[in-house]
């Protein structure tokens, strides 16, 4: 997922309008739910892995309750163009992830390593509350339960789990989420591999 080539007023604005929702105490969120955009799309928006298109400028301007004056830059105002880099790996994946989530619509996400110990690894979560862990190693383990639907995948003695509660997963999603299952496992081999790697930390998001 590439950034975009810069565009130091699209950049400007996306500080602006981060600023403004950390001034308010929302998360990206909240602040998607009140936009009206899905929170995948919203991230990768307000980390400028997307343009911010005019029609989704006005929707988080109207949720914030702000004018165009507020977040555009004005003329005195300079803009240094920012060096493109590209996005890490781990980056990457969690918005594979978060999109899987937006688009199944499902309530809660989890994407689970068991390494070649056997041992468990929440790699990413959304909407789990911090009881939910052990809800998930049951699921694992009996292959479904309470509405979690699961994919799991293995190579190399790692088997990786995604698990999505209350989704809806239909014809061409499906593929996609196992491409990106295929993606997130070849990811984990390889940091698994690694020489001195202790895997990818644990990561909650929402």
């Amino acid at each position: 997922m590439p950034r975009k080539q810069n565009d130091p007023v699209n950049d400007f604005v996306r500080d602006r309008i981060r600023n403004i929702r950390l001034s308010r105490q929302l998360s990206t969120r909240q602040l998607a739910a009140l936009s009206g955009i899905p929170e995948g799309s919203y991230c990768c928006l307000e980390n400028g892995f997307y343009r911010i298109s005019l029609s989704n400028l006005q929707k988080i301007m109207h949720a914030l309750g702000i004018g165009i004056q507020e977040v555009w830059p004005q003329p005195l105002q300079t803009m240094e163009p920012r060096a493109v880099s590209k996005p890490d790996l781990n980056t990457v994946n969690y918005f594979r992830f978060q999109e899987i989530c937006s688009l199944t619509e499902a309530r809660s996400g989890a994407l689970v390593c068991r390494d070649r110990q056997g041992a468990l690894q929440l790699l990413y979560g959304t909407n789990l509350r911090d009881d939910q862990m052990s809800n998930i190693e049951r699921a694992i383990a009996g292959g479904r339960r309470r509405n979690w639907l699961i994919y799991e995948k293995s190579t190399d003695g790692i088997q990786m789990y995604l698990l999505l509660k209350g989704a809806a997963v239909e014809g061409r999603l499906g593929t996609i989420v196992e491409l990106y299952l295929d993606l997130w496992l070849a990811t984990q081999v390889a940091t698994k591999t690694s020489p001195g790697s202790n895997g990818t930390p644990f990561t909650q998001h929402g």
